[in-house]
């Protein structure tokens, strides 16, 4: 220590900065929103309001494309909420979950920055599985120059069951020079006035063998060809290696609901398919 300083002058010193910058740091956010707000960039503040109605969906049912959700809101601009005035909408938010024999998955966005009261969800459902929607709207208001947003609550869940389609069926894996050879029956026709077979998805499933014993496990998707264009069953995979073996499915796409994976001989395991 210096000779004559006191033992607690740093620290006088420091609090003394302390102070300064406390003082300057909130002035120099004050201007800097100031002049933001001057060049037209005005802060937008988001947060969910339990004050501002919820949309109410109000039924789904399958499109051309995709599954169409609608949905029912107040007028806009809608009428003074206490504390909080009067509010516009801006744009609504789709959420879509699945509800399997396990529980629900997590919600998931389908679609946001909708001005509409509906939307078209094209993402796939699985045959027989039972899905909720449920949506939120955005509101703003203006005042001082800044905009506030205001998030509503979701509404209620919506459940739609998509519907089933038939599967694919008698799945056989034979082994050739070439890799592994795949064929299959066809489904049985489906009679829908807004579904039809388009296609089909093959998923392997490949398990590394290291001395003899299991190493790795994966699902790959490899390849979706159409159906409408060809009435073939049957596909090879040539891209097989001895060091692995292989097990296959095979679904059934009709426009955007698959078929289910499960029974009817669509699973089948290939043992050690690199021996000779």
């Amino acid at each position: 220590m210096t000779v004559g300083q006191h033992p607690y002058s740093k620290r006088r010193q420091a609090l003394k900065w302390f102070l300064v910058l406390a003082t300057v740091i909130p002035m120099i956010a004050l201007i800097a929103t100031h002049v933001a707000n001057a060049q037209g960039a005005p802060t937008r503040i988001t947060q969910v309001d339990d004050r501002v109605p919820s949309p109410d969906v109000a039924g789904a049912d399958l499109g051309e494309n995709g599954l169409v959700v609608w949905w029912r809101h107040l007028a806009n601009p809608f009428p003074l909420i206490d504390g909080l005035g009067q509010l516009t909408l801006e744009s609504f938010t789709l959420e879509r979950r699945e509800r399997t024999s396990y529980g629900a998955r997590p919600w998931k966005i389908m679609a946001r920055d909708l001005t509409d009261t509906s939307a078209t969800v094209t993402r796939p459902m699985i045959s027989g599985r039972t899905y909720e929607l449920r949506v939120a709207a955005f509101y703003f208001k203006e005042d001082g120059g800044t905009t506030y947003r205001y998030k509503s609550p979701f509404s209620e869940p919506y459940s739609f069951t998509a519907p089933v389609v038939p599967a694919p069926s008698r799945l056989i894996a034979t082994r050739s020079d070439e890799g592994i050879r795949l064929a299959w029956t066809e489904p049985e026709p489906l009679l829908h006035d807004r579904l039809a077979l388009t296609g089909y998805i093959i998923l392997r499933s490949s398990v590394e063998i290291v001395d003899d014993q299991l190493a790795a496990t994966s699902i790959i998707v490899l390849e979706e060809f159409n159906a409408s264009d060809s009435e073939e069953t049957i596909w090879l995979d040539d891209t097989t290696l001895d060091t692995h073996r292989y097990s296959y499915r095979v679904l059934a796409v009709y426009n955007y609901v698959r078929s289910s994976s499960t029974g009817g001989g669509l699973y089948e395991f290939i043992q050690e398919v690199g021996q000779r």
